[in-house]
């Protein structure tokens, strides 16, 4: 029986170009759970009325660049995690998780994605777990 010749598009990689794409079996990286200096509390306010309500479409290019999402009820805590999931610190291919929390589901979405957006600007990599803050600069 003559085999099957693939075309071209089945020999193409549709995963290769995204940006945040990490592969099943990625390494784990580890958490990116940032906490919120005075500061950055008080410009998410600012933030999301100045999105008004284009955290959607911030978390749709997100998801299109290969992050993955997740949400769930955390009942010990009482609020809402909302998560990203991919390889968000560049020049890595390691799995990271980047959180956030809150007891209003829609405020932990756009938490998330002013965390994401706004403050690491897309980069997951200026994170230090020791303080769980952002690298310093100036």
């Amino acid at each position: 029986m003559p085999r099957k010749k693939q075309d071209a598009k089945s020999k193409s990689d549709p995963n290769a170009g995204r940006k945040y794409y990490a592969p099943q079996d990625a390494a784990w990286g580890g958490y990116v759970d940032l906490v919120l200096d005075e500061n950055q509390r008080n410009r998410f306010g600012d933030w999301v009325s100045a999105q008004n309500g284009a955290w959607v479409s911030l978390l749709q290019d997100a998801l299109a660049e290969g992050l993955g999402c997740s949400s769930k009820w955390d009942a010990d805590n009482q609020c809402f995690v909302c998560s990203l999931v991919g390889a968000g610190v560049s020049n890595s291919n390691e799995r990271y998780v980047l959180s956030a929390r809150s007891d209003n589901y829609l405020e932990a979405m756009e938490l998330l994605l002013y965390k994401h957006v706004e403050l690491m600007r897309g980069d997951w990599g200026d994170y230090r777990p020791k303080t769980r803050t952002l690298k310093q600069w100036g």
